[in-house]
């Protein structure tokens, strides 16, 4: 997590379970010891608000610790740095001609945590004619808000030295939300990819704000103007008001007008409807310039692991008549998608497939699209296995008992496990489940080491005829596994193949034991013995 985290600190007299309230909800419970503590593993926190520790010792009695917090994904933790360099050529007229490019440039993005209540951001372009340089800062402000404040500088063959400016604050609490932005150019300001004809807005402003009313829903309104060099100024004022339809369907109203070189009002409000974990239904119908626009649709998402999705939308559009739809299938190591829409003017279809390779181990992975962590899960000698992580299964092991394991989350503790019931019953783990921490966007090797071979119940004599005493070691030479012997001279031993050696020890004395398999499929338990014990008495 590169933003700042918050470090909640307190003291307690004797060892006591600490509770977290985040906001008046509970998010973790720990345990500490005697002393000083502190509590610095909580889920990311971003914006501002209450934290509330209630620390409880053995004895019942009860210390409630209050702390405020900000913390803003915007902000870099102190000393931490983020760096990009891009290079390419500017893409025109997209969507007109093909393939169409103009100057080529590269670019440069350069951000540093100065502490963790200021983050420094410099970024750089240039081509052959166009070149533009800036740095902004984000800051904490008082009141547990949040600051932005850039400058950048350009120079064009065509339009000559320009600048633009910005200015911003924002905040969030536990009930309400605000920002304001402004944002000014002069008229020879050119970054990249606008074009010596076009101008730049002169200036931008916008402000917005949200308040939840608890249970009656949430309420925003939201502010904008546009002003330009060459096609004056536009306005807008909007407001929504959402509210909760019975455990997780939502009813949202909005309204906004527009005024200045172009005006109108538009109304709408849509309607979303949870129909289980998968499904969901939606509706929406908006009004503006006298015309209507409504359509409804229903889904069936993607899970985690492999099946099929779809969706359907009917409605009308310019007072036209249109449908869409889509069909999904996400395989453990493919995704391919359809879609399609039909009106009285086009019909369209497109189709796509995703997926990925990758080279580890020795070998090329087929797998889902990487945009994130993955693992490469063995399982030496077994095909066919689910490998999954957080409950779900997303890929199976091959032919050489090897699975590439996608969607893992990046420096966090990923729980990988395997479905224990695809197992061979003669395959012996010592756990079915590992951990793995892996980099951004790398793989990492997770090996879980499979003991192989038949199990069989052996039945052991000594010199004299008596069983081999109850509780003497058994050694599987080649093996680290320890067996030992129960009632009546009998041990049950595992990973036996065809021929076997196998050493009792009792009572400083040693026996070797050789054990020949008879033919039986690997599940099956064979009864051997009475088997010859030399040299070891009881």
């Amino acid at each position: 997590v590169s933003q700042p985290i918050p470090t909640l600190t307190g003291s307690s007299s004797a060892p006591s379970t600490v509770e977290l309230y985040v906001n008046d909800v509970l998010r973790q419970t720990s345990s500490v010891p005697t002393g000083p503590f502190a509590i610095d593993n909580f889920p990311a926190l971003t914006g501002a608000g209450q934290a509330r520790l209630v620390v409880r010792d053995l004895l019942g009695r009860e210390t409630v610790i209050v702390h405020s917090f900000f913390s803003h994904d915007a902000l870099l933790a102190r000393g931490l740095s983020e760096w990009s360099l891009e290079a390419g050529a500017v893409r025109r007229n997209l969507g007109t001609n093909n393939a169409e490019y103009g100057q080529p440039f590269a670019a440069g993005l350069w951000r540093h945590g100065v502490s963790d209540d200021l983050t420094l951001r410099l970024r750089g372009e240039g081509g052959r004619d166009t070149r533009a340089a800036g740095v902004d800062a984000s800051f904490a402000l008082p009141l547990q808000m949040l600051g932005q404040a850039g400058l950048a500088l350009s120079h064009d063959h065509a339009a000559g030295r320009g600048h633009t400016w910005l200015l911003g604050m924002e905040g969030s609490h536990s009930n309400s939300s605000f920002s304001l932005r402004t944002q000014g150019a002069s008229r020879n300001w050119r970054p990249l990819g606008l074009s010596g004809s076009s101008l730049p807005n002169r200036s931008e402003l916008s402000a917005s704000y949200s308040h939840s009313l608890d249970t009656w829903g949430v309420l925003g309104v939201r502010f904008a103007r546009i002003a330009t060099f060459d096609r004056g100024t536009v306005t807008t004022l909007s407001a929504n008001y959402s509210m909760r339809l019975g455990e997780r369907g939502s009813l949202t109203f909005s309204a906004s007008r527009a005024s200045g070189v172009s005006s109108g009002v538009s109304l709408g409000a849509s309607l979303t409807m949870p129909l289980g974990e998968q499904f969901n239904a939606s509706a929406s119908v908006s009004h503006r310039g006298g015309a209507t626009d409504a359509y409804a649709s229903a889904s069936k998402a993607l899970s985690a692991e492999t099946g099929l999705g779809w969706r359907t939308l009917a409605g009308t559009r310019g007072g036209t008549a249109y449908t869409e739809g889509g069909l999904y299938y996400q395989g453990d190591k493919l995704l391919l998608t359809g879609d399609t829409s039909v009106s009285a003017t086009q019909q369209t279809l497109r189709l796509g497939a995703q997926g990925g390779l990758v080279f580890m181990g020795g070998r090329f992975f087929r797998a889902r699209y990487l945009q994130d962590s993955f693992a490469l899960v063995e399982v030496p000698g077994h095909a066919n296995v689910g490998v999954g992580f957080h409950g779900s299964v997303l890929t199976r092991t091959d032919e050489y008992g090897q699975a590439l394991l996608p969607r893992l989350i990046p420096y966090q503790a990923n729980s990988i496990r395997l479905d224990p019931s695809e197992l061979p019953i003669s395959a012996e783990l010592d756990n079915i489940e590992q951990v793995a921490v892996p980099a951004w966007r790398s793989g990492v090797r997770v090996t879980f080491p499979v003991r192989s071979g038949r199990g069989a119940l052996l039945r052991i004599v000594l010199d004299d005829g008596e069983p081999a005493p109850a509780g003497a070691p058994i050694e599987l030479v080649g093996d680290k596994q320890e067996f030992f012997v129960a009632r009546r001279g009998e041990a049950f031993v595992t990973g036996l193949q065809s021929h076997n050696t196998l050493r009792l020890s009792w009572k400083g004395a040693a026996c070797s034991i050789s054990v020949a398999l008879p033919p039986g499929t690997p599940d099956e338990i064979a009864r051997i013995g009475p088997l010859a014990c030399t040299g070891v008495k009881r």
